[in-house]
């Protein structure tokens, strides 16, 4: 088990209290029961958190040219990663497949789950671990129907995997999504022996998911533990 601290998502000025109330929070919990570890429950950062920590939101900017939207270099971008999980355990990311991002590099934007394994890279360095928190293909093709839909979650579980064999920090990662009652109408979630089109992914997806447990733990059996036979 571990606390999941929610605050805020990125360290614009009008967050910056919020988030000093969360390390307090979370300083406050450690004390209390330093057996459980921390995560702040974090989307990832924007791919101009930097510049919105020191740019107005309108207007000439003197620290970044290129202002409040600015691309962060990969630098100050795993700078405000740590900065907003500082005195977690673990620290916590949210990423999917968005045609529309662009990290680090406007004419070679990363947008893959490459940026996991960045993410991974400096968590490892701060003695931290990686929770991803939440991860899928394009909205609303989160886990298929089709190999295309899948390929981004099947990269994630890769890195993932990977991470894990050379001892890194990537230790945790959680699907978006495993059936989604609320939402079966306008997105695509795993159900198993489903028998809807838009679902057909989902035996594949959930041998991904396996697969990836099985690499990861080897005395796991199948989803969670769960036997998928």
């Amino acid at each position: 088990c571990m606390y999941v601290c929610v605050c805020v998502t990125n360290l614009r000025s009008g967050c910056v209290p919020a988030l000093v109330g969360c390390v307090l929070t979370v300083s406050l919990l450690g004390s209390i029961d330093p057996r459980r570890p921390i995560s702040s429950g974090f989307s990832t950062p924007r791919a101009s958190a930097w510049h919105q920590s020191v740019c107005p939101y309108t207007g000439k900017c003197t620290a970044a040219p290129d202002g409040y939207w600015g691309t962060d270099t990969v630098s100050r971008w795993l700078d405000q990663l740590e900065a907003q999980n500082q005195g977690m355990d673990i620290w916590s990311i949210h990423h999917y497949l968005d045609n529309k991002s662009c990290y680090f590099d406007r004419n070679n934007c990363i947008r893959n789950a490459t940026l996991a394994s960045i993410a991974a890279g400096r968590a490892r360095q701060a003695g931290a671990l990686l929770y991803v928190g939440e991860y899928g293909g394009q909205n609303p093709n989160f886990t298929g129907p089709s190999v295309q839909d899948q390929a981004f979650p099947a990269q994630m579980l890769q890195f993932q995997v990977a991470d894990a064999n050379s001892e890194g920090a990537f230790a945790l990662s959680t699907i978006w999504a495993w059936e989604c009652p609320t939402h079966r109408e306008d997105m695509v979630c795993i159900w198993p022996k489903s028998t809807v089109p838009k679902e057909q992914g989902s035996a594949r997806m959930i041998s991904l998911l396996s697969d990836a447990n099985a690499k990861l733990n080897p005395q796991s059996i199948g989803v969670g533990g769960i036997s998928t036979a």
